[in-house]
């Protein structure tokens, strides 16, 4: 070990001392060895097993409004439960690795179900820039960054594809800032994004894309109404493309 790798190392374990980190998702101190969640929260995860079933709550949410060859969510959240305290947390408390960590559980998951084993692209709901602004990061490109880092590839002998499906954020826009979803009905919640996302008007990025499998990630699904409107967008403006959705949670 060089050095400044052992100053490093030190330090750390100095900002540990003082600081020491606790799990985001019931707030204990974490053991050493555990990094983002205690032993305890992984494994009482919620998860849904969604990915393995084609006609699960989340995929039957967008029948009769949007044509999705698959969708599925990850995890269950309930008020004030692990899953929704983590969420918070990256949205609204500055915890960008969370998404990382979460969409690494996605990624996982999604790339081991043989319902996405074809998926080409990720591509994250996008926010408005001034709200990426305000929040320094968009918390569905961490899940899908995650999601990407973390997606299984052929020789790992569960019979993942060969290649990885790669992310592209710039693919979809927000071009209206619209209010928050979180208090809003589910029909409140489809006025407030009908008609805010557009394609990139890249041609080279469209023709790229044309005749393959996009993934589209976000991190709650609710009412679907933010998802279908995105959704909407990608599928009027591509020619010849498939599309699933995944989101990381949804409400038990």
């Amino acid at each position: 070990m060089t050095g400044n790798n052992i100053f490093i190392s030190y330090w750390r374990a100095f900002v540990d001392f003082l600081y020491p980190p606790v799990c985001k998702a019931c707030g204990r101190p974490l053991a050493t060895g555990e990094r983002t969640l205690c032993t305890d929260c992984n494994v009482h995860l919620p998860y849904t097993h969604y990915e393995c079933w084609n006609g699960n709550p989340t995929a039957r949410a967008f029948y009769g409004r949007v044509p999705l060859q698959r969708a599925a969510s990850v995890l269950f959240f309930t008020p004030d439960g692990r899953v929704q305290t983590m969420l918070h947390a990256l949205k609204y408390k500055r915890q960008p690795e969370l998404g990382l960590y979460l969409g690494a559980l996605m990624g996982r998951r999604i790339g081991r179900s043989e319902l996405y084993a074809d998926v080409d692209y990720i591509v994250p709901v996008p926010l408005h820039p001034a709200k990426l602004k305000k929040r320094g990061y968009n918390q569905a490109a961490l899940l899908g960054l995650g999601m990407v880092e973390a997606w299984p590839t052929g020789g790992d002998g569960h019979g993942a594809p060969a290649a990885k499906p790669q992310l592209l954020a710039e693919l979809l826009c927000k071009r209206l800032f619209n209010e928050s979803q979180t208090r809003k009905n589910r029909a409140e919640r489809w006025d407030n994004v009908q008609a805010v996302y557009e394609l990139n008007a890249d041609a080279d990025l469209r023709s790229r894309v044309a005749g393959r499998h996009l993934l589209l990630v976000d991190d709650v699904m609710t009412t679907g109404a933010t998802l279908e409107s995105a959704a909407t967008a990608l599928l009027e403006g591509l020619t010849d493309v498939r599309l699933s959705v995944v989101t990381a949670a949804t409400p038990a």
